[in-house]
């Protein structure tokens, strides 16, 4: 089963298909599903249910079932969320950042560095893959650029 946003629990549903037969999704009922996304369910009888999760139920530290709030209940080996990659814009936009359509921080160039002087970007401000290994990265990078930036001061 996996749950999230319709593009993304999509785009996860058409991997794990390749490894199982058996493959519910969960999306909110104002997700919106592309007439090409919904043909692939279609076709391959994946069943689309459009709920809110009620509750969570397991034991020692296993997921069991997943109560929907219209009642029906999801039994699984195994559950996989996709959750929306929304980045979190507040200060950048205080600072005077420029953000792009995505909201992401523009950045000028693959250093991170902005059209504010002095301030980098990292993490999911920066419009690429959203991945705790990138953010990780795009944080060391920006670090080095920050710490060049002061010693040069």
């Amino acid at each position: 089963m996996g749950t999230g946003t319709s593009a993304g629990a999509i785009g996860t549903a058409k991997h794990l298909w390749l490894h199982t037969k058996t493959l519910e999704l969960l999306l909110t009922s104002d997700s919106e599903i592309s007439e090409q996304n919904q043909k692939w369910l279609d076709e391959n009888n994946i069943r689309l249910h459009r709920a809110q999760i009620a509750e969570l139920e397991g034991k020692k530290g296993c997921l069991d079932a997943v109560i929907l709030d219209n009642g029906a209940r999801l039994e699984h080996e195994a559950f996989f969320v996709s959750a929306p990659k929304v980045p979190r814009t507040n200060l950048s936009q205080q600072l005077g950042i420029a953000v792009t359509k995505s909201g992401h921080a523009e950045p000028k160039s693959q250093r991170g560095d902005t059209n504010v002087k002095g301030v980098w970007i990292a993490g999911d401000l920066r419009p690429m893959t959203q991945q705790v290994t990138i953010a990780l990265g795009t944080g060391n990078i920006a670090a080095v650029h920050i710490d060049q930036f002061l010693a040069n001061r």
